[in-house]
């Protein structure tokens, strides 16, 4: 399998507008009720944060999870939740609408890469992603979704590296 890792997955902590609770870093969630879709990336991460910040001696946060991430954000936007968790691009998403604002992002990146079995394709395809990177393309492209994007060239990561 031939591995183009072109982005950085993170997570976002989504608050009402306004962000009435100033949460400003991660130890700001300590004893705070937090929404995140059930069973991905982002719950491991929330769970993981929350046992760091119990082992530091803060108050637990309270992780809600639902079904998916509109149903987490219906939560906090009903005052029942006061965060929520999600992938960046969603979180991005919902402040771009103006629904709520992004508190923190591009916590715990995570790489990301596309995988082919062909290593003409993968060729190609790096070729293609590093103009986009020279010419701004794709600097543009990740920062409209709200991305963390690869600073350094893209390269192929594989069984003939």
């Amino acid at each position: 399998m031939q591995m183009i890792q072109y982005e950085s997955q993170a997570i976002s902590i989504s608050v009402a507008k306004g962000n009435p609770l100033k949460i400003s870093k991660p130890e700001d969630l300590a004893g705070r009720s937090v929404g995140v879709e059930l069973g991905g990336f982002e719950e491991r991460k929330l769970k993981e944060l929350a046992a760091s910040l119990t082992a530091k001696g803060l108050k637990p946060i309270n992780v809600r999870t639902f079904d998916n991430f509109a149903t987490a954000y219906q939560a906090l936007r009903a005052g029942q939740t006061e965060a929520t968790v999600t992938i960046d691009s969603t979180g991005a998403e919902y402040a771009k609408r103006g629904e709520f604002d992004r508190a923190l992002s591009g916590l715990f990146p995570t790489p990301v890469a596309l995988a082919m079995k062909s290593a003409a394709l993968a060729a190609a395809i790096v070729k293609v992603m590093n103009d986009m990177q020279a010419d701004g393309t794709y600097g543009k492209l990740m920062a409209e979704y709200g991305l963390l994007a690869n600073t350094q060239p893209f390269k192929i990561n594989g069984p003939t590296q």
